[in-house]
């Protein structure tokens, strides 16, 4: 058995039912390859991404239950996707409440960068 990691709950915008939620899904894809090939050390998890790519909207209420239970066991929330979403702000603001390191990729847009850019600092509430 190998050291123990950090585990990290990954949050991005996702968006109503259509065609710009089947964008965001994709593009939270790609933004997981980026952390997973520039962050050794550190395990992610996306729990919502399976409820969103099987579940409709109706059943967000649901899903964000869920994952806040899921994000409360972690140690860290890293924000991705250029944008702090309604329901990324409820996702760190219970990881704030439950003092988990915050790491903000925001500002480095929508897609992951092609490059590996300094590391963001992580902040504490």
């Amino acid at each position: 058995m190998g050291p123990v990691l950090q585990i990290a709950y990954v949050a991005h915008p996702v968006g109503p039912d259509g065609p710009a939620r089947v964008a965001n899904l994709e593009r939270v894809e790609r933004w997981l390859r980026w952390l997973v090939q520039t962050h050794e050390g550190i395990a992610f998890t996306l729990p919502w991404l399976a409820y969103c790519r099987t579940l409709s909207e109706e059943h967000r209420q649901r899903g964000m239950r869920d994952n806040l239970a899921a994000l409360s066991r972690c140690d860290a929330i890293v924000l991705v996707g250029g944008t702090l979403s309604d329901g990324m702000r409820v996702e760190l603001d219970c990881a704030r409440a439950r003092g988990l390191v915050a790491v903000d990729y925001l500002y480095l847009g929508a897609e992951p960068p092609t490059s590996t850019p300094p590391l963001a600092q992580g902040t504490r509430p």
